[in-house]
């Protein structure tokens, strides 16, 4: 009887927030409002005017800011040949999730700007009002994270922003609105302080809120949030000194500021673009996106940047590079107090340390069809909970099986790749793993992850639905003979054979007949080119364009 008064009574209560969320009254999103008014008063549109478009001088300083984005040398140098580009998220809970799913995403995704390294820094908890703050410890696990995937902060050149207020201390509009946009004012100046070649930061404002109860995450507040972006954008374009990325004079403290996709629909109503949000698009608590919700965000996200023309300036494939994204084969976890226990099938991989439970997860990939040598590498799993900051350790033996691996046949941790930090619940842990894959002759990969005594965490497993992959950066010869990529083929490609000879493909340069080895073909190759002149590489400028 219990346990039906309580279905009964969770059905009323989702019953009575379906209802209550039908509709934001008067609430129409900015997109299709365009120059029409909210409450009589405040603008549409996502621009100044009722515009979804930037201004014509917005719109060409981003375009002057996107010819910046360029692979960069950890110094922050423009560099074509092993340059690399970071990409970020900023923000809370949602962002997190919504960004994981974009970022597994995109690193399965061949269409895209392999130099390109895409890392989520976003946090559960981590709203406006708290890393407001430039001295909150957020920021340094935001750098922590970034050094994580092999990035320098002179490497960070893209950020998507999405955030909302934790705790507002009103919901009177516009007076929320406008201190959530005092707080993303603070936020992109710590950014850009943080990460001085920061060019463009992306917004996106909250997702519909109708189905919550609770009145600081509900409607028409998570609507009305919307305005502190919309108002923030248009400090910059109306020449803040406080937003100045470079067009105004005196210190650049903010990247410059465009809407990404604009999340917001008024609940089960379509929108003009017919999007909706429905109670299936979230988590119980009706705030934080279900998995259909976060791909509905990650599908949203990953259009935008394939298609917008700030975008496409830097995140177009490029002749020199190519993605090759390698789900795990097996993955397991063993557990020291059931020795004979084989835990392959199960959705979760545990990570545990503890007296009551240590449990250690494994990770096994084939890249063995793909022998190009290997710009970048990156490990990456899904979190389902938990906060450790394990160890990444590599495993030679590779003939273990998930259907059968135990702790009493468990292979030997190898060696210490290397202390992975802190990632978000819900977010993606990520591992730089470049210089272990260039060492693995077949590229036949395993490691283990184990946990600082007292710390637990969850992934999600390939039964889960999720595989752990391992996205590899490799170089594509554009131009056969340019063993240097000095784009001339002569005698100093002959010297660039010469010192990375027979490194196989852990050698990033020497390659110049594209089949993954170092060794006397490419000497051939040379020869046969000598004295050809190659086109520069599609993508992104190497230099600085000048200001509109």
């Amino acid at each position: 009887m219990n346990a039906l008064l309580k279905l009964v009574a969770l059905s009323l209560v989702l019953h009575a927030s379906l209802a209550r969320a039908q509709t934001c009254p008067g609430c129409v999103p900015l997109n299709d409002l365009g120059a029409g008014l909210y409450l009589g008063a405040h603008q549409g549109g996502m621009y100044p005017g009722g515009s979804n478009n930037p201004p014509a001088l917005h719109s060409a300083d981003a375009a002057w800011q996107a010819g910046l984005v360029t692979p960069r040398a950890p110094s922050g140098l423009p560099d074509t040949r092993n340059g690399l580009i970071g990409f970020i998220s900023v923000g809370m809970s949602n962002t997190t999730q919504e960004f994981a799913v974009f970022e597994r995403q995109e690193d399965h995704n061949t269409a895209r700007n392999a130099r390109v390294v895409i890392v989520d820094t976003a946090e559960g908890g981590m709203s406006a009002d708290v890393i407001s703050d430039p001295a909150h410890p957020y920021w340094t696990r935001v750098l922590d994270r970034v050094a994580s995937v092999g990035l320098s902060p002179q490497q960070v050149q893209v950020a998507w922003l999405k955030q909302a207020q934790g705790a507002p201390t009103t919901t009177d509009f516009p007076d929320h609105a406008l201190d959530l946009k005092s707080d993303l004012i603070a936020i992109v100046q710590q950014m850009r302080a943080l990460f001085p070649n920061l060019r463009l930061c992306f917004v996106s404002s909250r997702i519909y809120g109708g189905y919550s109860t609770n009145p600081l995450r509900s409607e028409p507040l998570s609507y009305e949030t919307g305005f502190a972006f919309k108002w923030l954008i248009e400090d910059q374009i109306n020449a803040d000194p406080a937003l100045n990325y470079g067009r105004l004079p005196g210190p650049v403290n903010s990247p410059l500021l465009l809407w990404g996709p604009y999340l917001w629909a008024n609940g089960s109503t379509p929108r003009a673009d017919g999007l909706t949000w429905d109670a299936t698009d979230y988590e119980p608590d009706f705030v934080h996106p279900s998995l259909a919700g976060e791909q509905k965000v990650a599908d949203l996200l990953s259009g935008f940047f394939a298609s917008d023309p700030t975008a496409i300036l830097w995140n177009s494939p490029r002749a020199d590079t190519a993605l090759v994204a390698l789900d795990a084969t097996d993955d397991a976890f063993v557990r020291t107090q059931a020795p004979g226990a084989n835990f392959g099938a199960v959705p979760t991989l545990s990570l545990a340390n503890s007296q009551a439970q240590t449990d250690t997860p494994f990770l096994r990939f084939d890249g063995s069809s793909d022998l190009r040598p290997v710009l970048h590498a990156k490990l990456a799993l899904r979190n389902q909970g938990g906060q450790p900051t394990p160890d990444l350790y590599r495993v030679e033996d590779t003939s273990w099986s998930e259907a059968s691996i135990t702790f009493a046949s468990a292979p030997a941790l190898t060696s210490f790749v290397r202390a992975v930090p802190h990632f978000s619940g819900g977010g993606t842990t990520a591992a730089d793993v470049t210089l272990d894959v260039r060492s693995d002759p077949d590229r036949t990969l395993a490691y283990a992850f184990t946990a600082p005594p007292g710390q637990f965490r969850t992934f999600v497993s390939k039964e889960g639905g999720e595989a752990p992959w391992v996205v590899l950066m490799t170089r594509l010869p554009y131009c056969l003979g340019d063993a240097n990529g000095d784009l001339t083929v002569d005698f100093d490609d002959i010297s660039t054979v010469l010192s990375e000879w027979l490194e196989g493909p852990s050698a990033p340069l020497g390659d110049a007949d594209a089949d993954g080895f170092v060794d006397f073909s490419d000497i051939t190759m040379v020869l046969v080119r000598w004295g050809s002149t190659c086109p520069p590489p599609a993508g992104p400028p190497a230099g600085q364009p000048a200001l509109p």
